[in-house]
């Protein structure tokens, strides 16, 4: 769904495929997190949010990371819109739950 690419600094790769996206837009509620121990060598982590799907939660979008920053996650959380917005959809969750990572949590307050 988006690479920034081999030669940045700070590289981001999401994987999400088009029925994921479209219950990702449906979800009023976001379960996010990331898992060091997963990570692909090379990357810091594996990033994935996840929403309610009947009596579970799903995994919609799995994410490598190779810096935890803030500008990584904002990052990752726009071109998630901007793919949203490209198959004409609008995302506006409700409700994010999240550990108590400060770059997270800050990203998701300044995205737009």
């Amino acid at each position: 769904m988006y690479d920034n690419g081999p030669d940045t600094n700070a590289r981001i790769i999401v994987f999400a495929s088009a029925p994921a996206i479209r219950l990702l837009a449906s979800a009023n509620t976001w379960f996010i997190d990331g898992i060091f121990e997963m990570a692909h060598r090379g990357f810091m982590q594996l990033y994935v949010i996840r929403v309610s799907l009947r009596h579970t939660a799903v995994s919609t979008v799995y994410t490598v990371l190779q810096r935890k920053s803030l500008s990584s996650y904002m990052e990752l959380f726009q071109a998630v819109i901007d793919h949203c917005h490209s198959m004409e959809l609008c995302i506006d969750p409700t409700t994010v739950l999240c550990d108590f990572g400060q770059g997270v949590i800050k990203a998701l307050q300044n995205i737009k």
